[in-house]
Formats: C-alpha cells, sequence, structure tokens
C-alpha cells in the first residue's frame, strides 16, 4: 500500500502510519525493508499506462464542437472499457486505441440515445463527423480507420454484454448505479458503429 500511496496520492502516507495501522506488527524499518524489495524485485518499473490515462483528453477533444453531455460520455465510455478488460482479445491494442475506441463508441450511444444518430452508410469509415473528426484524429492519434478491429469487437462485447456471463455481472452493476443508462439501454446495429462487423 506504501508503494501504490507513492505513486497515487499527492501527499501519500508516511510508513510510520502504516505501522500504527498494522498495530506495530510491523515497525517502520521492516516497511520501508519491503518497499525497497518490491521496488528491486520489479526493477523499479512500477507504473504502466492504462486507457483511462488517455479518457479525460480525449473526452475533452470529443466534446470540443458539439453538445455532448460529457459526463455521460465519460460514464458510458468507461463501462464500455470495463467491459473490454474481461475479453483477453482487447490486450492487443494498445491503451491509447482502446480509449479511442471507447469514446467512439460511447459519442454513438450518447447520440442515438439523443435521438439523433447518423451514420451516411455501413461501410468502412463513411461516418458522419459527428462522431469522429479531425479533432479527435488530432488529439488521439488515430484516423477512423485505424479504430476498425477494436471497434467492431468492442461493438460485439457490447451487445452481448446484457446476457454474457461473464460481461452480465458489470451490466448487472451499472444498471443498479444507474450511471449509464444509454449504455445499458441502447442496442447498437452494425449501420450504427460505420464498420461492418466480420
Amino acid at each position: 500500500m506504501l508503494v501504490a500511496a507513492k505513486l497515487e496520492e499527492i501527499n501519500p502516507p508516511a510508513a510510520s502510519d502504516f505501522a500504527s495501522l498494522s498495530s506495530n506488527t510491523y515497525n517502520t524499518k521492516d516497511i520501508l525493508s519491503m518497499e525497497l524489495q518490491i521496488c528491486l524485485s520489479l526493477k523499479f518499473d512500477l507504473y504502466h499506462t492504462t486507457p483511462i490515462q488517455f479518457m479525460e483528453s480525449y473526452l475533452h477533444a470529443a466534446c470540443q464542437h458539439e453538445m455532448v453531455d460529457k459526463h455521460k460520455l465519460k460514464h458510458v465510455a468507461l463501462y464500455l472499457l470495463e467491459l473490454s478488460l474481461l475479453e483477453y482479445s482487447f490486450v492487443q491494442f494498445p491503451c491509447s486505441m482502446l480509449a479511442a475506441t471507447a469514446v467512439y463508441l460511447a459519442k454513438i450511444i450518447v447520440c442515438k440515445a439523443r435521438g439523433n444518430a447518423t451514420v451516411k452508410s455501413d461501410k468502412l469509415a463513411t461516418v458522419d463527423a459527428t462522431y469522429w473528426d479531425a479533432t479527435l484524429s488530432f488529439y488521439t492519434g488515430y484516423d477512423l480507420p485505424d479504430l476498425k478491429e477494436p471497434v467492431q469487437r468492442l461493438f460485439l462485447v457490447h451487445h452481448k454484454a446484457e446476457t454474457a456471463s461473464f460481461h452480465q455481472a458489470v451490466f448487472l452493476r451499472c444498471q443498479q448505479k444507474g450511471l449509464v443508462n444509454e449504455a445499458l439501454r441502447t442496442k447498437l446495429e452494425l449501420k450504427d458503429v460505420g464498420f461492418p462487423v466480420e
């Protein structure tokens, strides 16, 4: 916990605080010694990038030109990312690409739930700029065709979330919290995502 606190907190607790939490089962020296062992065994490679680290800037870019509710968009994108965690096939994609995919699909879901989802065609990469524009391409570093495979996979995961046993827990938890009603109630169709699913 001390290592995690030092990585994530602005003012992490002192080692002496952890000693107190352990009812002095371990003293400060023991805790610092274990911290050093952990860091050495991990070769000080303590920080790994996740899609969440890209999410905030992508959401900001996604809401630049439109009247998209950033709060709703964020919750839907986080729901989609959580669904992707349950699928091993997403490991192959960079975290930045997963975040961009989640934002793209979240925009479609939020717009469709609002009743103004439009797609020019169901052919590859001919989606209305409502969902993916030059601003998103600039900030993410991805053009829409780059997202084809992860979009197709995340579309399928979202599509089966309510019925697939290992996705159902995420679906039900989010349903109880009521945070992502758009994502739960809105069923996307192939024509909505702009890529035919193969």
